[in-house]
């Protein structure tokens, strides 16, 4: 018993005196530490853990132990939908806190560390999927939904503006922000991602206000846009019309006068969806003309502007004005490459990482470990790693 102790003893000494400090600069120049905890609600499966925990202690750890001032955790999160090309994504999450000393303890400071973020096959913050809000018929209502936009059944992302940069030019995407850094690491050799052009854009657009005329012209069909009768009122409201006929003193006349006014503001609903109509139809047609007579080199260049998925135009010179302003700056719409993917292996083996460094805080602590933990990072080895 006493053998079993000692050794819990010491560990317990050890603890404490981990848990002890004199002062600030001393537990700023402390060696980061990280554990690994689980999130609750995002339980990994095996395969996906193994390759996070391959990923993590070979690529990873080795740069947070360069750095100094922070501790905090590392989480392997499965349990995510498949991405739209197929694919199982994981995510290595990662919360560094600045340490403080406060009475000869230390402590986690609140909202200042760094958070540091590896999906394994998804994207982070700075790379968007493309959605729209639609209307849609679903019993006997018009209701919005958020539909994904698809070219040929590919996903549309949007990509933010990319920063140039010498040292990280082989990467698929590099952003840099005022607090943070996102990268996209891929196989060499083969592109992920392959432009979007201005004519698939605007094709999306009409075929999109295609629908739109659809949803309008079957809202003029539903019931409550059809002329009634005295007779289908008062089949349709036989209980509040009793209860009208037992209340007011002239009964027939307020009912008669109730169904002049629904009838009067179902026409008023009715000719403001026929305007409707007109004006989609008008948008639809300075689409399709533009399509139709638009140079070849406007419309086969790559498009920059999300609003080419789904805006409407009231003429021509509006698309010509968006399409003039359309460049590197706003981003980019592209689709993955299918051609880039291995399909005869694992969903869940990592085909390209989406990675996301950010501060919580400006402390030169804080600053110091973020570009430490960047400098270590070795992108050649995530390359290296990736399936062939």
């Amino acid at each position: 018993m006493k053998k079993l102790f000692l050794p819990l003893f010491l560990l317990s000494l050890k603890l404490s005196a981990l848990a002890q400090c004199n002062s600030t600069e001393e537990v700023n120049n402390m060696a980061t530490s990280c554990k690994k905890v689980y999130s609750e609600n995002y339980m990994p499966a095996k395969e996906q853990e193994k390759w996070m925990t391959d990923i993590y202690t070979a690529l990873i750890e080795p740069a947070i132990k360069n750095t100094k001032g922070l501790r905090g955790n590392w989480h392997p999160e499965g349990k995510y939908k498949i991405t739209p090309e197929g694919y199982t994504k994981s995510c290595i999450a990662i919360y560094l806190n600045l340490m403080g000393c406060k009475d000869h303890k230390i402590y986690n400071k609140d909202e200042a560390g760094l958070i540091l973020v590896f999906n394994l096959n998804g994207f982070n913050g700075a790379i968007n999927v493309c959605t729209a809000e639609e209307d849609t018929i679903i019993k006997n209502k018009t209701e919005k939904l958020y539909l994904n936009d698809k070219l040929n059944g590919n996903q549309i992302y949007h990509l933010h503006k990319q920063t140039l940069s010498d040292k990280y030019a082989n990467l698929s995407f590099y952003s840099m922000t005022n607090d943070a850094k996102y990268f996209v690491i891929t196989k060499p050799g083969i592109p992920l991602f392959i432009p979007v052009t201005v004519r698939q854009a605007l094709e999306i657009s009409k075929n999109k206000q295609i629908r739109r005329i659809s949803v309008t012209k079957q809202t003029l069909l539903l019931p409550d846009f059809k002329p009634e009768t005295r007779a289908d009122y008062e089949k349709r409201m036989a209980k509040d019309f009793a209860t009208y006929r037992s209340t007011f003193p002239d009964p027939e006349k307020f009912i008669s006068d109730m169904i002049n006014q629904l009838e009067e503001l179902k026409k008023g609903s009715i000719k403001g969806q026929q305007a409707m109509l007109g004006i989609q139809s008008k948008f639809l047609d300075v689409l399709s003309d533009y399509l139709k007579t638009a140079p070849g080199k406007d419309l086969d260049k790559p498009a920059f502007n999300i609003s080419l998925l789904g805006m409407s135009f009231e003429n021509k010179s509006e698309i010509i004005e968006m399409i003039a302003h359309d460049n590197p700056d706003a981003g980019a719409l592209v689709i993955l490459n299918p051609a880039y993917f291995n399909k005869t292996i694992s969903n869940v083996a990592p085909q390209f990482i989406g990675v996301e460094l950010r501060m919580q805080d400006s402390k030169p602590v804080i600053l110091k470990a973020f570009n430490t933990f960047e400098a270590n990072l070795d992108f050649d080895k995530f390359q290296q790693l990736l399936v062939k």
